[in-house]
């Protein structure tokens, strides 16, 4: 259900003829690719990685195993890649099986790839982080977690949030999620709270809406100088953050303009 939600969500974005266009027909080609992925980790068993209650250990993932998967993915990611991407992709491939396990490490284990061809210039966090996405999406399961008073990280991966989203739940109107920039994962978090920096004052937390863009905002914390966005779900119900995060583009040039720093850039860097 969460591929074809996304596959038409982009196809909305699409037809909105925004600026966003090459952005979201590259992701298109992308979220089947990653689809497949989710697919064999279900089927092969990558998901089943030992958890501390709600917390996975992505880190016990079977690497070995999943570099010679992994060098498919980029291979047949790379065709419908922008130039910078294809490019890393030549560079990955060419360099063997060794440079695509030091990848996945790096990225689980979150420090800076190493004996890597080119320059430090390459964009090589999309691949592994664009694989691994799918993979950890098959280990997080349904991708919710409720309860209150829930970190600012995810409680799933640790990872930072991509966005966030408002809802009217059942117990409280306007309710904020955030979503996961890794295993998409949601998870209930305070509203007026920024969760980079754990900000509160109500003067230092400052809303940016559109009127091309009415269910997005750009919520800005004066004190760290980042912006989350957020999807207003009350107001488009048919939306999903982390494509719509994708879409609004435009709304990410703004903030970078008023030099604003994104608190986790999308996959696609943005």
């Amino acid at each position: 259900m969460r591929w074809n939600e996304r596959r038409a969500r982009t196809r909305w974005w699409l037809e909105r003829e925004g600026p966003a266009e090459e952005i979201l027909l590259f992701y298109l080609e992308l979220v089947e690719l990653q689809e497949s992925v989710y697919r064999e980790a279900l089927r092969r068993g990558w998901n089943e990685v030992p958890a501390d209650g709600d917390r996975l250990d992505l880190t016990c993932l079977p690497v070995g195993e999943l570099v010679p998967r992994f060098v498919g993915f980029v291979s047949d990611v790379a065709p419908a890649a922008p130039a910078t991407l294809a490019d890393a992709a030549a560079s990955l491939l060419a360099a063997g099986d060794a440079a695509a396990r030091e990848l996945l490490d790096a990225f689980l284990y979150r420090r800076p790839p190493e004996g890597l061809p080119g320059n430090g210039d390459a964009p090589w966090e999309f691949y592994p982080r664009a694989f691994l996405q799918a993979v950890a999406e098959a280990a997080a399961g349904d991708g919710a977690i409720e309860g209150k008073d829930l970190p600012p990280t995810c409680p799933r991966c640790g990872r930072p949030p991509q966005i966030s989203a408002l809802r009217d739940g059942t117990e409280v109107r306007g309710e904020r999620l955030l979503h996961c920039s890794l295993c998409a994962t949601a998870w209930r978090f305070r509203r007026s709270v920024c969760p980079g920096c754990g900000e509160e004052r109500p003067d230092k937390l400052v809303h940016h809406t559109s009127e091309s863009l009415p269910h997005l905002r750009i919520d800005e914390c004066q004190s760290c100088r980042v912006y989350l966005k957020t999807v207003d779900l009350r107001r488009d119900g048919q939306a999903v953050p982390l494509v719509d995060d994708l879409g609004s583009v435009e709304l990410d040039v703004w903030a970078g303009e008023q030099g604003l720093g994104k608190l986790q850039p999308n996959v696609l860097g943005l």
